[in-house]
Protein backbone atom coordinates (compact mmCIF):
# COMPACT_ATOMS: atom_id res chain seq x y z
CA UNK A 1 0.00 0.00 0.00
CA UNK A 2 1.14 3.52 -0.76
CA UNK A 3 1.06 6.00 2.10
CA UNK A 4 1.55 9.75 1.73
CA UNK A 5 1.76 11.98 4.82
CA UNK A 6 1.79 15.73 4.84
CA UNK A 7 1.47 18.44 7.49
CA UNK A 8 -0.37 21.49 6.14
CA UNK A 9 -0.12 24.86 7.84
CA UNK A 10 -2.17 28.02 7.62
CA UNK A 11 -2.10 29.60 4.17
CA UNK A 12 -1.08 26.40 2.39
CA UNK A 13 -3.10 24.43 -0.16
CA UNK A 14 -2.68 20.77 -1.07
CA UNK A 15 -4.18 18.69 -3.87
CA UNK A 16 -4.29 15.02 -2.98
CA UNK A 17 -2.67 12.65 -5.47
CA UNK A 18 -4.94 10.70 -7.84
CA UNK A 19 -4.69 6.92 -7.54
CA UNK A 20 -2.39 5.53 -10.29
CA UNK A 21 -4.40 2.29 -10.51
CA UNK A 22 -7.84 1.26 -9.28
CA UNK A 23 -6.26 -1.86 -7.81
CA UNK A 24 -3.64 0.01 -5.81
CA UNK A 25 -4.40 0.58 -2.11
CA UNK A 26 -3.42 4.19 -1.49
CA UNK A 27 -3.89 6.27 1.63
CA UNK A 28 -3.05 9.93 1.90
CA UNK A 29 -3.03 11.53 5.33
CA UNK A 30 -2.98 15.30 5.82
CA UNK A 31 -2.76 17.01 9.20
CA UNK A 32 -4.31 20.42 8.56
CA UNK A 33 -3.74 23.25 11.01
CA UNK A 34 -5.20 26.74 10.76
CA UNK A 35 -6.55 28.27 7.57
CA UNK A 36 -5.26 25.68 5.10
CA UNK A 37 -7.07 23.96 2.21
CA UNK A 38 -7.11 20.31 1.09
CA UNK A 39 -8.62 19.20 -2.21
CA UNK A 40 -9.28 15.50 -2.62
CA UNK A 41 -8.79 13.56 -5.83
CA UNK A 42 -11.78 12.02 -7.62
CA UNK A 43 -12.56 8.40 -6.64
CA UNK A 44 -11.02 8.99 -3.23
CA UNK A 45 -13.09 8.60 -0.08
CA UNK A 46 -12.59 11.45 2.37
CA UNK A 47 -12.61 10.88 6.12
CA UNK A 48 -12.46 14.18 8.03
CA UNK A 49 -11.78 14.31 11.77
CA UNK A 50 -11.86 17.72 13.46
CA UNK A 51 -9.98 17.78 16.76
CA UNK A 52 -10.01 21.51 17.56
CA UNK A 53 -11.51 24.60 15.96
CA UNK A 54 -13.70 24.07 12.92
CA UNK A 55 -13.54 23.46 9.20
CA UNK A 56 -15.83 23.74 6.18
CA UNK A 57 -16.34 20.73 3.92
CA UNK A 58 -17.46 21.62 0.39
CA UNK A 59 -19.12 19.02 -1.83
CA UNK A 60 -20.25 20.33 -5.19
CA UNK A 61 -22.48 23.34 -4.56
CA UNK A 62 -23.02 22.64 -0.85
CA UNK A 63 -20.99 23.23 2.28
CA UNK A 64 -21.05 21.67 5.76
CA UNK A 65 -19.47 23.22 8.85
CA UNK A 66 -17.75 20.73 11.14
CA UNK A 67 -17.07 21.86 14.69
CA UNK A 68 -14.51 20.55 17.17
CA UNK A 69 -14.62 16.80 17.88
CA UNK A 70 -16.76 16.00 14.86
CA UNK A 71 -16.21 13.48 12.06
CA UNK A 72 -17.47 13.17 8.51
CA UNK A 73 -17.24 10.43 5.89
CA UNK A 74 -17.88 11.46 2.26
CA UNK A 75 -18.72 9.34 -0.75
CA UNK A 76 -15.79 8.43 -2.99
CA UNK A 77 -17.51 9.99 -6.00
CA UNK A 78 -17.91 13.39 -4.32
CA UNK A 79 -15.60 16.28 -5.16
CA UNK A 80 -14.48 17.31 -1.69
CA UNK A 81 -12.58 20.33 -0.41
CA UNK A 82 -11.71 20.91 3.25
CA UNK A 83 -11.10 24.48 4.43
CA UNK A 84 -9.70 24.93 7.92
CA UNK A 85 -10.57 27.92 10.07
CA UNK A 86 -8.32 29.76 12.48
CA UNK A 87 -7.31 27.48 15.34
CA UNK A 88 -8.37 24.32 13.51
CA UNK A 89 -6.57 21.01 13.80
CA UNK A 90 -8.05 18.55 11.32
CA UNK A 91 -6.98 15.09 10.22
CA UNK A 92 -7.97 14.42 6.59
CA UNK A 93 -7.67 10.93 5.10
CA UNK A 94 -8.03 10.23 1.40
CA UNK A 95 -8.52 6.53 0.68
CA UNK A 96 -8.72 4.63 -2.60
CA UNK A 97 -11.37 1.91 -3.03
CA UNK A 98 -8.67 -0.74 -2.64
CA UNK A 99 -7.39 0.88 0.58
CA UNK A 100 -10.91 0.93 2.06
CA UNK A 101 -11.31 -2.77 1.27
CA UNK A 102 -7.93 -3.58 2.81
CA UNK A 103 -8.49 -1.57 6.00
CA UNK A 104 -12.08 -2.66 6.66
CA UNK A 105 -12.08 -5.52 9.21
CA UNK A 106 -13.09 -8.88 7.77
CA UNK A 107 -16.81 -9.51 7.98
CA UNK A 108 -17.56 -5.82 8.65
CA UNK A 109 -19.34 -3.35 6.39
CA UNK A 110 -17.45 -0.44 4.87
CA UNK A 111 -17.79 3.09 6.24
CA UNK A 112 -21.04 4.79 5.25
CA UNK A 113 -21.35 8.47 4.27
CA UNK A 114 -22.40 10.57 7.23
CA UNK A 115 -21.24 12.73 10.09
CA UNK A 116 -21.29 12.73 13.87
CA UNK A 117 -19.34 13.40 17.02
CA UNK A 118 -16.07 11.82 18.15
CA UNK A 119 -16.29 9.95 21.43
CA UNK A 120 -13.64 10.16 24.15
CA UNK A 121 -12.02 6.88 23.15
CA UNK A 122 -11.61 7.89 19.51
CA UNK A 123 -10.40 11.37 20.43
CA UNK A 124 -7.74 9.98 22.75
CA UNK A 125 -6.64 7.50 20.10
CA UNK A 126 -6.36 10.27 17.50
CA UNK A 127 -4.16 12.38 19.76
CA UNK A 128 -1.83 9.41 20.21
CA UNK A 129 -1.89 8.63 16.48
CA UNK A 130 -1.03 12.20 15.54
CA UNK A 131 2.01 12.10 17.78
CA UNK A 132 3.08 8.94 15.96
CA UNK A 133 2.54 10.43 12.50
CA UNK A 134 4.88 13.28 13.38
CA UNK A 135 7.67 10.73 13.58
CA UNK A 136 9.33 9.75 10.28
CA UNK A 137 8.08 6.51 8.72
CA UNK A 138 9.85 4.92 5.78
CA UNK A 139 7.58 1.92 5.47
CA UNK A 140 3.81 1.74 5.43
CA UNK A 141 3.72 -1.20 7.87
CA UNK A 142 4.74 1.24 10.61
CA UNK A 143 1.41 3.07 10.12
CA UNK A 144 -0.92 0.24 9.10
CA UNK A 145 -1.80 -0.89 12.66
CA UNK A 146 -2.79 2.69 13.52
CA UNK A 147 -5.02 3.01 10.46
CA UNK A 148 -6.68 -0.34 11.08
CA UNK A 149 -7.36 0.61 14.70
CA UNK A 150 -8.75 3.96 13.57
CA UNK A 151 -11.11 2.22 11.13
CA UNK A 152 -12.45 -0.01 13.90
CA UNK A 153 -13.19 3.03 16.03
CA UNK A 154 -14.87 4.86 13.16
CA UNK A 155 -17.10 1.86 12.52
CA UNK A 156 -18.09 1.95 16.20
CA UNK A 157 -18.96 5.64 15.83
CA UNK A 158 -21.38 4.68 13.06
CA UNK A 159 -23.53 2.50 15.33
CA UNK A 160 -26.55 4.75 14.68
CA UNK A 161 -26.15 4.20 10.95
CA UNK A 162 -25.91 0.46 11.57
CA UNK A 163 -29.29 0.64 13.31
CA UNK A 164 -30.72 2.46 10.30
CA UNK A 165 -29.30 -0.25 8.08
CA UNK A 166 -31.48 -2.86 9.82
CA UNK A 167 -34.70 -0.99 8.93
CA UNK A 168 -33.59 -0.03 5.43
CA UNK A 169 -35.42 -1.85 2.61
CA UNK A 170 -33.51 -4.46 0.63
CA UNK A 171 -33.27 -8.23 0.30
CA UNK A 172 -29.58 -8.51 1.16
CA UNK A 173 -27.08 -6.61 3.36
CA UNK A 174 -25.39 -5.32 0.20
CA UNK A 175 -28.66 -3.95 -1.20
CA UNK A 176 -29.56 -2.36 2.13
CA UNK A 177 -26.15 -0.70 2.26
CA UNK A 178 -26.54 0.66 -1.27
CA UNK A 179 -29.95 2.15 -0.50
CA UNK A 180 -28.80 3.69 2.79
CA UNK A 181 -25.74 5.16 1.06
CA UNK A 182 -28.03 6.92 -1.42
CA UNK A 183 -30.27 8.18 1.38
CA UNK A 184 -27.23 9.44 3.28
CA UNK A 185 -26.16 11.24 0.09
CA UNK A 186 -29.47 13.11 0.14
CA UNK A 187 -29.24 13.78 3.86
CA UNK A 188 -25.75 15.27 3.60
CA UNK A 189 -26.89 17.28 0.59
CA UNK A 190 -29.68 18.81 2.67
CA UNK A 191 -27.23 19.64 5.46
CA UNK A 192 -24.86 21.26 2.95
CA UNK A 193 -27.67 23.32 1.40
CA UNK A 194 -29.53 24.52 4.50
CA UNK A 195 -29.39 28.04 3.04
CA UNK A 196 -32.13 27.28 0.51
CA UNK A 197 -35.34 25.34 -0.04
CA UNK A 198 -34.26 22.09 -1.73
CA UNK A 199 -36.99 20.43 -3.79
CA UNK A 200 -37.86 16.74 -3.39
CA UNK A 201 -37.45 16.23 -7.14
CA UNK A 202 -33.84 17.39 -6.80
CA UNK A 203 -33.16 14.85 -4.07
CA UNK A 204 -34.85 12.07 -6.03
CA UNK A 205 -32.59 12.76 -9.02
CA UNK A 206 -29.55 12.85 -6.72
CA UNK A 207 -30.34 9.39 -5.33
CA UNK A 208 -31.61 7.96 -8.63
CA UNK A 209 -34.92 7.04 -6.97
CA UNK A 210 -38.41 7.94 -8.08
CA UNK A 211 -40.09 10.83 -6.22
CA UNK A 212 -42.51 8.40 -4.57
CA UNK A 213 -39.90 5.79 -3.56
CA UNK A 214 -37.45 8.38 -2.24
CA UNK A 215 -40.06 10.09 -0.04
CA UNK A 216 -41.42 6.79 1.27
CA UNK A 217 -37.99 5.28 2.01
CA UNK A 218 -36.58 8.45 3.58
CA UNK A 219 -39.54 8.58 5.98
CA UNK A 220 -39.23 4.88 6.80
CA UNK A 221 -35.52 5.09 7.62
CA UNK A 222 -35.28 8.49 9.34
CA UNK A 223 -38.77 8.70 10.85
CA UNK A 224 -39.70 11.98 9.16
CA UNK A 225 -40.34 13.29 5.68
CA UNK A 226 -37.56 14.91 3.64
CA UNK A 227 -39.46 18.22 3.76
CA UNK A 228 -39.73 18.14 7.56
CA UNK A 229 -36.06 17.28 7.95
CA UNK A 230 -35.00 20.01 5.51
CA UNK A 231 -37.09 22.61 7.35
CA UNK A 232 -35.54 21.50 10.65
CA UNK A 233 -32.02 22.05 9.24
CA UNK A 234 -32.91 25.48 7.85
CA UNK A 235 -34.37 26.57 11.18
CA UNK A 236 -31.30 25.32 13.06
CA UNK A 237 -29.17 27.41 10.74
CA UNK A 238 -31.44 30.40 11.38
CA UNK A 239 -31.10 29.90 15.13
CA UNK A 240 -27.30 30.06 14.83
CA UNK A 241 -27.44 33.16 12.65
CA UNK A 242 -29.76 34.92 15.09
CA UNK A 243 -27.08 34.77 17.77
CA UNK A 244 -25.26 37.48 15.79
CA UNK A 245 -26.37 41.12 15.78
CA UNK A 246 -24.74 41.76 12.40
CA UNK A 247 -27.66 40.44 10.35
CA UNK A 248 -31.33 41.41 10.55
CA UNK A 249 -34.19 38.95 11.05
CA UNK A 250 -35.29 39.52 7.46
CA UNK A 251 -31.79 38.76 6.21
CA UNK A 252 -31.71 35.60 8.32
CA UNK A 253 -34.97 34.48 6.69
CA UNK A 254 -33.50 35.07 3.25
CA UNK A 255 -30.25 33.30 4.17
CA UNK A 256 -32.22 30.22 5.16
CA UNK A 257 -34.35 29.99 2.02
CA UNK A 258 -37.65 31.46 3.28
CA UNK A 259 -39.65 33.55 0.83
CA UNK A 260 -40.85 36.08 3.40
CA UNK A 261 -39.93 37.17 6.91
CA UNK A 262 -43.48 36.40 8.10
CA UNK A 263 -43.31 32.80 6.80
CA UNK A 264 -39.94 32.41 8.52
CA UNK A 265 -41.20 33.83 11.83
CA UNK A 266 -44.24 31.55 11.76
CA UNK A 267 -42.17 28.41 11.07
CA UNK A 268 -39.54 29.41 13.65
CA UNK A 269 -42.09 29.96 16.43
CA UNK A 270 -43.85 26.70 15.60
CA UNK A 271 -40.57 24.78 15.74
CA UNK A 272 -38.87 26.39 18.77
CA UNK A 273 -41.82 27.88 20.66
CA UNK A 274 -40.28 31.37 20.60
CA UNK A 275 -40.07 34.12 17.98
CA UNK A 276 -36.86 34.92 16.07
CA UNK A 277 -36.59 38.30 17.83
CA UNK A 278 -37.07 36.57 21.18
CA UNK A 279 -34.26 34.15 20.36
CA UNK A 280 -31.98 37.04 19.45
CA UNK A 281 -32.82 38.83 22.69
CA UNK A 282 -32.01 35.68 24.69
CA UNK A 283 -28.64 35.45 22.93
CA UNK A 284 -27.89 39.10 23.73
CA UNK A 285 -28.78 38.61 27.38
CA UNK A 286 -26.60 35.49 27.57
CA UNK A 287 -23.62 37.39 26.18
CA UNK A 288 -24.16 40.29 28.60
CA UNK A 289 -24.40 37.99 31.63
Amino acid sequence: MWLHERPLRSGQTHQMHPVPSSRLPQTELVLLSGEAVVQLAVDTQAVILTLTGSCAVSQGDGRIELGARQWMVCEPEARVQVLGNQGALVLVLGLSHAAIKLLTPKGKRALLPGQGRLDRDCLGFLCTAIRETRKPAREYWQREPLLRALFRRLLNLQSDLLRLLTICPGKSPSQKSQILTRLQRARLYLEANSDRNVRIAELARLTNFSHWYFTKTFHRVYGQSPKTYATHLRLLRASRLLSSDQISVGEVAQACGFDTASAFARAFRQHFGVSPSGTRQQAQEARAA
